[in-house]
């Protein structure tokens, strides 16, 4: 009979266990390093900064564009009826 084996138990049946509870254990301690971890928030944060910014800028720009035509039009009136 093997060394610290009781007569009765079953062996495989212990060492799929325990490798059950300590893979359940390195599951848990991922799952909580995951939660606790806040590196990753800087970069969301500033990606969501730059995303509004760009919103803005699109907003703006096809405000601008539309008084540039607007000039242009007006310019060209001008040159075509003098």
């Amino acid at each position: 009979m093997e060394q610290g084996v009781v007569e009765g138990e079953n062996p495989v049946f212990d060492t799929d266990y325990q490798r059950f509870v300590m893979r359940s254990q390195r599951v848990e301690q991922i799952l909580n390093n995951l939660l606790n971890d806040e590196s990753g928030q800087d970069l969301i944060e500033y990606a969501l900064v730059a995303a509004l910014i760009a919103l803005g800028a699109v907003t703006v720009m096809k405000g601008v564009a539309t008084n540039i035509g607007t000039i242009f039009t007006g310019i060209s009136t001008n040159l075509t009826n003098a």
